[in-house]
């Protein structure tokens, strides 16, 4: 499983379709479906119901969705800590950051 896979995962359930969500994404409709197909078949599950040209989110992928969307969330969050932490810093503000603060979130 890889980012980009997730972002696919969202993206394909934010449009309900292969074709926008790789559009919206700059990918081709092709590798966008190959991807998804891997991540489903690495998952042992279903993401989606393919008939025809329409496809539905199965229950199971609504739930991967929300955690996606919360994992891009945190790498965000994460890409930009840097210039965060360095203009706190420059400001004379401390940014302390506990172990412990840590592993309670991931607890």
């Amino acid at each position: 499983m890889n980012i980009g896979q997730l972002e696919y995962v969202v993206e394909v359930i934010r449009f309900s379709s292969f074709a926008l969500a790789a559009k919206a994404r700059r990918a081709s409709p092709q590798a966008l479906s190959k991807a998804v197909s891997n991540l489903e078949r690495e998952l042992g599950v279903k993401l989606f119901e393919r008939t025809g040209r329409s496809i539905e989110a199965t229950p199971f992928a609504r739930e991967f969705e929300k955690r996606a969307r919360h994992i891009l969330f945190e790498l965000e969050q994460l890409r930009r800590f840097p210039a965060v932490f360095f203009a706190e810093a420059s400001e004379g503000r401390s940014f302390r950051l506990a172990i412990s603060d840590v592993c309670r979130a991931y607890a």
